[in-house]
């Protein structure tokens, strides 16, 4: 792998280890891995999962309320209407079913909850990965002393330590420079 140095293209970015610019590079250039995205595997499965059951629920609880009301109005009316009589055969069980129906509604409510904490984890993960992301596109890698930095700072992180270096608080000078919100 050839990695194409400074003195070969572009502008020179000056080691803070070595304090020379001959053999600097961007991170990108240098193929180093950039942070990896966090995963939205089990938000979006909770999420899938809480919207099936949720309407599942809602169309077999307003289909049981439908039956309800046609029943007790069949059941106040008398009429030789075949729909009318079949519901108000069904009525007394469409009073158990909502009995029944209202079980889910502790589950449904519980995965909405659980959901949300996932969701506002994951939220938080994506901020600090955007800005781990803004600090990787800064970074420059200096292949003489096997380490990267940031322009301007005065010290050079070892590669092996890069990811923890992307995501630790960020410190006054790359605030300074704007690169943090």
């Amino acid at each position: 792998m050839s990695i194409e140095t400074n003195s070969q293209k572009g502008p020179s970015i000056e080691c803070p280890n070595c304090h020379q610019s001959d053999k600097t590079v961007s991170a990108s250039s240098a193929q180093i891995a950039a942070p990896n995205r966090p995963s939205a595997f089990a938000r979006n499965l909770l999420k899938i999962l809480f919207w099936t059951l949720a309407v599942v629920w809602g169309v077999v609880f307003l289909c049981n309320l439908t039956i309800m009301i046609l029943g007790s109005i069949s059941s106040t009316q008398n009429s030789d209407s075949l729909l009318l009589g079949y519901l108000s055969l069904v009525y007394p069980q469409s009073i158990l079913l909502s009995c029944i129906l209202c079980l889910p509604i502790v589950p449904i409510l519980t995965l909405f909850f659980v959901y949300r904490h996932i969701d506002r984890n994951y939220q938080i993960k994506i901020k600090a990965w955007k800005r781990a992301m803004e600090k990787y596109n800064h970074l420059s890698y200096c292949s003489r002393c096997a380490g990267v930095f940031v322009e301007g700072q005065n010290r050079i992180i070892p590669i092996e330590q890069m990811q923890a270096f992307l995501y630790e608080i960020q410190d006054q000078n790359l605030s300074m420079q704007g690169l943090v919100q």
